[in-house]
């Protein structure tokens, strides 16, 4: 007696019309506006001095942007860091190395886990800032995407907003620094010089 119950309630259940549902709307990240405050990311940091050698056991540090506040920041998002993009990571770490103020902070953003920033913190100069950005999310919040190739460097000025975003196929000529010298200029708010 119970199964025929069963099975007229199940029917009816599909018989009856779903109600339509909302369509699902992605949300795409997209680029971040120029003008506006730069996304808010926290992210495992390291830098040569923290790691001297490749297999040194180093621990990472914290960076949030919301921390350097106050401070102009480079951020290159360069993708993983392998053999052929070296010459580009190289020349970035000179750049670090030489900034000559302490309120500037250069930091290089790659695609991978902490052990891959570790190898490559521990490769380059001792003021860039590598950032392990393992699954990606950083890179979509600044419309990074997944395949590309090109370096893509924000300019975060010191109350937070974005001030320059350029792509750029390679850092290893230098011509690269003179765009973002003067976006770092503009990052200065008046009155922080």
């Amino acid at each position: 007696m119970k199964l025929p119950l069963l099975v007229a309630v199940v029917l009816a259940t599909l018989a009856t019309p779903a109600r339509p549902q909302p369509p699902i709307r992605a949300k795409l990240m997209g680029t971040p506006r120029l003008g506006k405050p730069a996304p808010a990311i926290t992210l495992p940091a390291l830098t040569a001095a923290e790691c001297r050698a490749p297999s040194a056991e180093c621990r990472a540090s914290e960076f949030r942007l919301t921390s350097e506040l106050g401070n102009v920041l480079v951020l290159a998002f360069g993708g993983r860091p392998d053999p052929a993009l070296k010459i580009d990571w190289a020349a970035l770490s000179k750049r670090a190395d030489s900034l000559g103020s302490p309120r500037v902070v250069l930091v290089g953003v790659i695609r991978g886990g902490t052990r891959e920033a570790q190898a490559l913190a521990a490769s380059l100069g001792r003021s860039l800032k590598v950032l392990a950005d393992s699954g990606g999310r950083v890179h979509r919040q600044f419309g990074v995407g997944d395949r590309d190739r090109d370096w893509t460097i924000f300019v975060v000025a010191d109350d937070g907003t974005l001030v320059a975003r350029e792509r750029l196929n390679t850092l290893a000529d230098g011509a690269w620094w003179a765009v973002v010298s003067a976006a770092v200029r503009k990052g200065f708010t008046a009155g922080s010089r």
